[in-house]
């Protein structure tokens, strides 16, 4: 589903992209998975760098957005990207 929302369907989609556990549930060790897929620091925190750089492994350009989660325009893309 496309609706720019980042719930539980769209954190298994990712978490089944990173190669973890698919709970629906973001943890600090899945949040580590995709920054170290994606080329960010594996700090477990989502910012700038990890949002730019997810932004990027989707072929987006950077946004300002600090957390990717909170933005309807990245959540739309990514929940594109992972459908696709």
């Amino acid at each position: 589903m496309v609706d720019g929302k980042f719930g539980p369907a769209t954190t298994r989609a990712l978490q089944a992209w990173v190669g973890v556990s698919q709970d629906g549930s973001l943890s600090t060790s899945d949040i580590k998975a995709l920054q170290t897929k994606v080329g960010a620091v594996p700090d477990g925190k989502i910012g700038a760098e990890t949002t730019r750089k997810l932004r990027a492994a989707m072929g987006h350009g950077n946004n300002g957005v600090w957390d990717f989660r909170t933005s309807y325009s990245t959540v739309k893309a990514l929940q594109q990207f992972l459908n696709g």
